[in-house]
């Protein structure tokens, strides 16, 4: 009998097999990354159109998010709720999601129903209906929501991040669901040009997994998305925007009770070496509930409920993000604290720091493939990236082999708090004289809900 008074030892490695990934295209050109897994007789299937906010014209922005809005609201003759209950009555879920790089169609279905599932999905993306009314009442939901967004200290300072941050040229400047302006003035008409000019048209990959005959996968996949060309070759041209440097941006939100802070840095995009030296440096940075962020800013200041930094990842860039909610009170105070943050873990970032952050990166890999919908996110980023399929099986080796003086290097290079984005959206008259007197290097610029510059 286990003496219960001694604490097990935990074991050096614990046996676990990633399932095995495929990129197969198809003989009508279409590309399926596939895994099969699981137990349970269930499929998930999406498909990702590379079209999104992107791709919204300079004016326009929110007309690639309206039009996956209405997609699935009237197709092939049936309304909204035919569709929905045809899915039910196979016993299958879906749903559209726009973004900026993609919009994604994801079905989860009983193995037995796939074709059904599959082929009312092929339904709604080659045949909308784009209806006048279905178009009013989305049109007017979309305003609302945008409206009730301006009354979000959160919201706000989110789409000011993205303007100022990537510059008002850059695609990524744009928010997904518009401005009120731009969404006001789209017409029906526009959306069904948009679907036919960027989306019906567009390359369009499929993200399989679950138990799933590959076969079945193939011929399904080609019987109801038909033949496509080859992907073209695409790249950003987005400039790196360094107007931000030596400036804070003040969104006024009079009366606001908190403060809202981002601070944040352009990153090289996946894969590289930096790229991961930064996650483990993230991890201690702001990356879990006791980082040295939040230890400093909750824990020990009482600053705020939480404050958190991650890495997010595009196609063609990353970004470190610190953000967090602060009493007004001590807006400056919080933002000294970050920056301070920001110039200490150059100077004692330690080996012992290093091992906990590989520790969790390496047992945590296993997770991605947990559920279908953890590995079809695992899937879209070997499509989205170009990983090799064999990359989770070697992240483990991956994350081991980044160095302490790689750690280093990356801090040094993309934490330098002169370099840093910094934005704040709060009540001006309370906090705008304590960030000028605190902060006298740097300029406080105002701008409006939308990022513009406030003369």
């Amino acid at each position: 009998m286990p003496d219960r008074s001694l604490q097990p030892a935990p074991l050096d490695h614990i046996p676990f097999d990633l399932p095995e990934i495929e990129i197969i295209d198809t003989p009508a050109g279409n590309r399926i990354y596939y895994c099969s897994q699981g137990k349970l007789p269930v499929v998930r299937y999406n498909v990702v159109t590379d079209c999104g906010s992107k791709d919204d014209p300079a004016g326009w922005e929110g007309l690639c998010n309206l039009m996956a809005v209405l997609l699935d609201e009237n197709a092939a003759g049936m309304d909204s709720f035919r569709i929905s209950d045809e899915f039910a009555m196979i016993g299958a879920r879906f749903k559209i999601e726009s973004a900026t790089e993609s919009v994604n169609f994801g079905l989860q279905s009983l193995s037995e129903m796939l074709e059904k599932g599959i082929e009312l999905m092929s339904k709604i993306y080659f045949d909308p209906g784009f209806t006048e009314s279905d178009f009013e009442r989305e049109k007017q939901r979309e305003i609302a929501g945008l409206m009730h967004m301006k009354t979000s200290p959160k919201s706000i300072s989110g789409v000011v991040f993205d303007k100022l941050f990537y510059g008002s040229g850059s695609v990524y400047s744009r928010p997904e669901h518009g401005y009120l302006n731009t969404v006001e003035k789209i017409s029906n008409n526009d959306i069904r040009e948009f679907y036919n000019r960027n989306f019906r048209g567009r390359y369009r990959s499929f993200l399989v997994t679950g138990r799933a005959d590959k076969q079945e996968i193939i011929t399904l996949t080609d019987k109801y998305f038909g033949r496509q060309e080859a992907a073209g070759v695409t790249h950003s041209t987005d400039p790196e925007n360094t107007e931000f440097r030596g400036k804070i941006y003040l969104t006024d939100f009079p009366g606001a009770l908190q403060s809202e802070i981002y601070v944040a840095q352009l990153l090289p995009p996946p894969p590289s070496d930096e790229l991961r030296a930064m996650m483990l440096v993230n991890y201690i940075l702001g990356g879990q509930f006791s980082s040295r962020l939040n230890m400093n800013l909750r824990e020990k200041n009482g600053y705020t409920y939480g404050v958190h930094s991650n890495v997010t990842s595009l196609k063609y860039h990353s970004v470190i993000i610190t953000e967090g909610s602060f009493d007004t009170q001590k807006t400056s105070g919080a933002l000294t604290e970050i920056i301070s943050e920001y110039s200490r873990i150059a100077q004692d970032f330690s080996e012992k720091e290093l091992n906990e952050a590989k520790d969790y990166f390496t047992k945590a890999n296993r997770l991605r493939f947990e559920t279908t919908g953890q590995s079809v996110l695992a899937l879209n980023a070997i499509r989205r990236y170009g990983f090799p399929t064999d990359y989770y099986k070697k992240y483990a080796d991956l994350i081991n082999a980044v160095t302490y003086d790689q750690c280093l290097a990356v801090i040094n290079k993309f934490l330098n708090p002169d370099n840093l984005f910094i934005s704040v959206t709060g009540d001006k008259v309370n906090v705008i004289d304590e960030l000028r007197e605190k902060f006298p290097g740097r300029e406080v610029v105002l701008t409006d809900a939308e990022g513009n510059l406030v003369q």
